[in-house]
C-alpha cells in the first residue's frame, strides 16, 4: 500500500525563508562570510545580546499594549457615563461597543 501525502505550500513559511535569505545576503555584506565559513565567531554572545534586545522589544510593546488598553477603557468608561448613549439600556452591549467605536 502506497500512501501520497499532498504538500501545498504555506505562505507563512514561505515569507519566513525569504526572510532568512534576506538576512544571510546583509549577513554576508555586514561580516564578509557566511555562517558556515565563519569559524572565528562567538554565536553565543551574539544570540544572547539578540534575545536581549528581543526581550527589550517584548518589554516595550506589552508597556504600550497596557498603556493602549487602559486608555481605551478609561475612554469607554466616559463614553457610557456621558449619556451619548441611549439611556434606558441598562447593560454593555455590542450596540454600545459599535457606537463606541464609530466616535
Amino acid at each position: 500500500m502506497e500512501f501520497t501525502l499532498k504538500v501545498k505550500k504555506d505562505e507563512i513559511i514561505e515569507r519566513v525563508k525569504s526572510k532568512l535569505d534576506a538576512r544571510s545576503k546583509i549577513g554576508q555584506f555586514d561580516y564578509g562570510t557566511t555562517l558556515m565559513d565563519n569559524k572565528g565567531d562567538d554565536y553565543l554572545a551574539h544570540l544572547q545580546s539578540e534575545l536581549l534586545d528581543g526581550a527589550n522589544y517584548i518589554e516595550a510593546m506589552l508597556e504600550h499594549q497596557n498603556h493602549r488598553t487602559i486608555n481605551e477603557m478609561v475612554k469607554f468608561g466616559n463614553y457610557l457615563l456621558s449619556g451619548d448613549r441611549n439611556s434606558d439600556k441598562k447593560h454593555v452591549t455590542d450596540v454600545d461597543l459599535k457606537s463606541y467605536y464609530a466616535l
